[in-house]
């Protein structure tokens, strides 16, 4: 699956077209298998009974894969909302606090909201991601000091849930990297692929057994796997395709509390 990930993330039209291409192979070998078949045995009892079955067990598996990968794909817009709200909840506590060291963290937190959404609409480059963790984890470290010394100097009812909500709030981040990490199964995505190919030979198998071609409607049902295959991969897979999480919640929240104009994010 890996490579076929790289070649989505590389070009989600390229993919479309070699998994395209697959089938209509499939689909030939299939109508040739058939052809031979009827010059031997014209008899096509049970062919339409079986492609059927096989045409009805692919559906399933193609709606149980779409569900599992929508299920992904909301699983990581859930992730990224719960962060940013508790970022802007850390936020808010550090900026009722005042002094030197919430000024600190406050600053902090004005570059922190913007590299979470960096990691968030970065693209499949391990060095980048790296970076952007290194930076995150570095500014974490920063804030929980800074949190620490205004909770053992200026201990108050505000100062003591401090550390708590940033560290409730860098726990979110970990979340959220957990859930981009998530992705469909290997194991799912070359039985769905499989499984399409065999019963795109059966059909092209059950058409040479006939003596049709149909070859513009079955490349019109061809074409329609190729894309919900790629809409399967591309929810169920995150940093590739087009299908991208919203970043607006982190720039809402940095509106929100810097005071500045909220305005519609164009997304990534």
């Amino acid at each position: 699956m890996d490579h076929f990930a790289r070649l989505a993330a590389y070009s989600p039209i390229l993919f479309l077209l070699v998994l395209f291409a697959l089938m209509i192979v499939a689909r030939e070998i299939g109508i040739r298998l058939g052809r031979r078949h009827a010059a031997r045995d014209s008899s096509v009892e049970g062919v339409g009974v079986v492609v059927g079955s096989m045409l009805g067990l692919l559906a399933f598996v193609l709606a149980l894969t779409l569900s599992s990968s929508t299920t992904r794909f909301h699983e990581r817009r859930q992730a990224t909302l719960e962060e940013a709200n508790a970022i802007s909840t850390a936020w808010s506590l550090t900026q009722a606090v005042g002094g030197a060291e919430a000024a600190g963290i406050d600053r902090m937190m004005a570059e922190y909201i913007q590299i979470r959404r960096e990691f968030v609409a970065a693209p499949p480059a391990p060095a980048l991601l790296a970076d952007i963790e290194r930076h995150s984890g570095d500014l974490q470290a920063q804030m929980r000091d800074l949190a620490a010394r205004v909770m053992r100097e200026h201990p108050t009812q505000l100062t003591e849930p401090l550390l708590g909500q940033l560290d409730a709030a860098f726990g979110a981040a970990t979340t959220t990297r957990f859930a981009f990490s998530s992705r469909l199964s290997p194991q799912i995505f070359w039985l769905l692929l499989a499984m399409t190919c065999i019963s795109v030979a059966g059909l092209g198998y059950q058409i040479g057994m006939r003596g049709q071609t149909l070859r513009v409607l079955s490349t019109l049902i061809i074409a329609m796997w190729a894309a919900l295959i790629m809409d399967i991969l591309d929810l169920g897979t995150a940093r590739i395709g087009t299908i991208a999480t919203d970043t607006s919640v982190y720039q809402w929240v940095l509106d929100d509390r810097t005071g500045a104009e909220r305005t519609p994010d164009p997304g990534p």
